[in-house]
């Protein structure tokens, strides 16, 4: 029963499944009923295998007890029966296959239209892209043709401004240029003072080194007078070196008008730098004439030394001639050869004194010598000094013939800058009518551009509503046709999927199918072999055994039932000639019974 069971619903299914193959077009569907009567074919394949070791089991068995040979008999038929069954199976299987592997090639062919028809979907994306672009171009050509004439206004406006601006800095570099030359001027007035100053002060410190060098001659103590004429002289450069900076800073103003005043800033810093050297001159000559000084004032000393001990001497050389007197006047005492004895002494102890006095005076003489040899130097030194300030002197009178050149030069070029200056002041009163017409031609220009900009704006606002409409419509297009394809494409990829796990499936039925045929031959063979032989004899079933009830009422029990079990469980009904049916409800529980017969089967 369980077998007809099965095999109705395999019937069914397979019913089904060519109905709904021939209803639904949707690849999705016929997808789900492939799975679904894989897993039917699955459960088939199971059952098949579950009979087929039943039978095995079955054929086993040789051996029953007495009322167990109508049992054999009846498994030997249920073995032909269920070999039927597995033929079927096998020839359903087999259609089913063909069926799948049409099934397949027709889902190849849709993928094969479906992937044409994206194309196409493709080729007019394609298409309505290039349209939109075009249409975006289109709109961009006017909108570029009002930038543009924008940008070239702006660029007007700019260029107005820049040309206020010109004149503005010229205005003001005119007025810098004027004042300067004021500055100039003044300055000039004041080096021309400072210059005849200085002249009468070079004078007069000539006059002073020519005397300077008569009293050195003659006297060592004019010297100090000397060394007060040279520091006056540094004080005078000093006022030489402020003079300097003026004329730097002079040159510094010159330099903006012309460029010959960058070789007298080189001259005046070269000068600059002489005047430092001859600085730090006069400083090494002050030292040397502050150490003579002190030499002086050693030799001062020295020579109250001198003098002091000549004075000695000649006390030491009197008191020598007192002594030889007494020595004549006390030959003979004794007190007197005491006294002669000590005073022999102390003209040994004198000797000594004037030996070593002696020395020191050869020293204080080679000393003498050297600072002779110095103060010779010295000399030379200053002399060429005095060369130096003679040579800076005709320089510095150079300078001033240079100075004179230049200011000429400036004055010329004042005079060309007032030139200049008129002849911009015209340039700057032409530009100013120029600019009044520029203004009226730009106010006319601005109200032409306004009306036209006013025009442009409601027609490219217009257009800008239709285009947005139509972008709109073609972005929902778009849209519609991305989510087409994405789905699709997804459906391809399923059924791609499916179908090769479907092909999996078919080769593992295949392979299962293969072998059940081998064992449904081998089967065959074997019943083939065995031979049975049935003997008649007349028996009948006294009872049913108690031991599995259909349920609680215990419908079947030890009488033959007549009737159907009230629990809806199924039940056996036994008829004339001993034939039992089985009374089927497929809904309750499915119980063995067991029989006991009058005469037992061998």
């Amino acid at each position: 029963m369980n077998l007809q069971n099965s095999n109705n619903d395999l019937s069914t299914s397979i019913c089904s499944c060519s109905t709904s193959n021939l209803i639904g077009e949707d690849s999705l569907n016929r997808i789900k009923l492939l799975e679904v009567e894989k897993d039917k074919t699955n459960l088939a394949l199971q059952l098949i295998l579950a009979k087929l070791d039943l039978l095995t089991i079955n054929s086993t068995k040789q051996n029953f007890t007495a009322n167990s040979v109508y049992l054999q008999e009846q498994g030997l038929c249920q073995n032909q029966t269920i070999i039927k069954q597995l033929q079927e199976l096998n020839e359903k299987m087999s259609g089913n296959q063909k069926q799948q592997e049409e099934k397949i090639k027709y889902l190849e062919l849709d993928k094969v239209e479906k992937e044409k028809e994206i194309k196409i979907l493709k080729e007019n994306l394609e298409e309505n892209k290039n349209v939109y672009e075009n249409k975006i171009l289109k709109c961009e050509q006017p909108v570029n043709e009002f930038l543009k004439i924008k940008e070239e206004f702006e660029k007007l406006k700019e260029e107005n401004k820049n040309i206020f601006k010109e004149k503005l800095e010229l205005l003001e570099k005119l007025k810098d240029v004027l004042e300067e030359l004021g500055n100039v001027k003044l300055e000039m007035r004041n080096m021309e003072k400072s210059w005849l100053q200085l002249n009468k002060k070079l004078e007069i410190s000539e006059y002073l080194i020519f005397s300077l060098r008569l009293e050195i001659k003659l006297n060592k103590r004019k010297y100090e007078q000397e060394i007060k004429g040279i520091k006056d002289l540094a004080e005078d450069l000093e006022e030489i070196k402020i003079l300097d900076k003026c004329n730097f800073t002079f040159s510094e103003a010159s330099h903006e008008e012309n460029e010959n005043t960058k070789e007298l800033l080189s001259k005046d810093e070269q000068l600059q730098l002489e005047i430092q050297k001859k600085e730090m001159k006069i400083l090494s000559l002050e030292m040397e004439v502050e150490t003579q000084k002190q030499q002086d004032e050693k030799i001062k000393y020295l020579d109250w030394d001198k003098l002091e001990e000549e004075e000695e001497i000649k006390i030491l050389k009197e008191n020598l001639e007192a002594l030889n007197e007494l020595f004549k006047i006390r030959e003979n005492s004794e007190e007197l050869k005491e006294e002669n004895e000590k005073i022999l002494k102390e003209l040994e102890e004198n000797k000594l004194k004037i030996e070593k006095y002696e020395e020191d005076k050869k020293l204080e003489l080679i000393n003498l010598a050297k600072l002779k040899n110095e103060n010779e130097g010295i000399f030379k030194v200053k002399n060429k000094l005095l060369k130096e300030l003679e040579e800076y002197k005709i320089k510095m009178i150079k300078k001033e013939e240079e100075n004179k050149l230049n200011l000429i030069k400036i004055e010329e070029e004042c005079k060309e800058l007032n030139k200049k200056l008129k002849n911009s002041e015209n340039l700057i009163y032409q530009l100013r009518q120029e600019i009044g017409g520029i203004n009226l031609e730009k106010s006319e220009l601005e109200d032409e551009l306004h009306d036209a900009l006013t025009v442009y704006k409601y027609e490219t606002e217009k257009n800008n509503e239709e285009l947005l409409k139509q972008i709109k419509e073609l972005n929902l297009e778009k849209t519609n046709v991305l989510v087409e394809n994405n789905s699709l494409l997804t459906e391809i990829r399923e059924k791609d999927e499916k179908i090769s796990s479907l092909e999996l499936q078919v080769k593992t039925s295949e392979r299962t199918i293969n072998s059940l045929n081998i064992k449904i031959a081998e089967l065959t063979a074997k019943l083939d072999k065995q031979r049975i032989v049935y003997v008649k004899r007349t028996n009948k079933i006294n009872s049913i055994k108690n031991e599995n009830s259909c349920c609680e009422n215990k419908c079947i029990n030890s009488n033959l039932p007549t009737g159907f079990c009230l629990n809806a469980n199924g039940c056996v009904r036994v008829k004339e000639n001993g034939v039992i049916k089985y009374i089927d409800s497929w809904i309750g529980e499915n119980k063995w019974i067991f029989f006991e017969w009058t005469t037992p089967i061998y």
